[in-house]
């Protein structure tokens, strides 16, 4: 019985301190994702701000014909190498320019997301993550996209966004290996100080039971060591309290009988 009771009060403890480290895990991992998510849309919004400020060519009404200044400007912006950048034509949807040098005179559809270009019908700004699968890996893009509109709501060009996870999905991969490795070694130490607190209850718990059938066999000498004043040792001076007082009980009887 005592040594459930032992087992018991740590898997108690080894419960509660695994739940509360997922809790936390789950916590974390989902604040740094968001985190640097927001990190990567800000950063798309400054780009395709910094376009339309710098870029003097698409102020122009006829920069479609100047495609070269498109592309020498594009490659002009400080744009950083983890983000691709892709001016379109709305109409054909063409690609204009391209921080990409193979989409240069590709058309939008055929090398980026369809659902994203059709949605820019509707709304101003589109963004969307997208899980690219094959036989060999799997990772994932951001993409937005801007219209840029005339003052009558017809699209002047579209500014398309793309950006790689892959860095911050490794981030997030080796935060949750991190948090795998604190939870195990928090449930180590559980284990280990839970096994020594448990012992503080059991063992004198298990001092009391064979003082207890020793009294039940009439040695009334035998009494509990008390060596704390919490509950369990306030239990062992009740117990010699008692056997105490039954013993002096019994004397009384017996001398009431001679």
């Amino acid at each position: 019985m005592q040594s459930s009771l032992k087992y018991k009060m740590i898997m108690i403890y080894f419960l509660l301190v695994f739940v509360a480290m997922v809790i936390m895990g789950v916590f974390i991992n989902s604040e740094f994702e968001k985190y640097n998510m927001n990190l990567v849309r800000s950063d798309m919004i400054n780009i395709s701000q910094n376009i339309i400020d710098n870029m003097s060519i698409l102020s122009k009404d006829d920069f479609y014909s100047h495609k070269d200044e498109l592309q020498s400007g594009i490659l002009d912006m400080p744009i950083s190498k983890s983000y691709e950048v892709s001016i379109i034509d709305p109409f054909s949807y063409d690609i204009l320019a391209s921080t990409n040098s193979t989409f240069e005179s590709q058309n939008a559809f055929s090398v980026l997301n369809e659902g994203v270009l059709l949605d820019l019908a509707t709304e101003n700004v589109v963004e969307r993550d997208i899980l690219i699968e094959s036989d060999t890996e799997k990772y994932s893009i951001k993409n937005m996209a801007f219209a840029n509109k005339n003052a009558d709501g017809s699209i002047r060009y579209i500014l398309y966004e793309r950006r790689s996870l892959d860095d911050i999905d490794s981030m997030l991969q080796n935060v949750t290996m991190m948090i795998i490795r604190a939870t195990l070694l928090a449930l180590f130490i559980t284990i280990f100080f839970g096994y020594f607190v448990s012992n503080s209850i059991t063992i004198p718990i298990k001092k009391l039971t064979r003082v207890a059938l020793t009294v039940s066999k009439g040695d009334f000498s035998a009494k509990v060591k008390v060596n704390s004043n919490d509950e369990i040792g306030q239990l062992g001076s009740t117990f010699n309290y008692l056997t105490k007082n039954l013993e002096n009980m019994i004397k009384e009887l017996s001398s009431e009988k001679s």
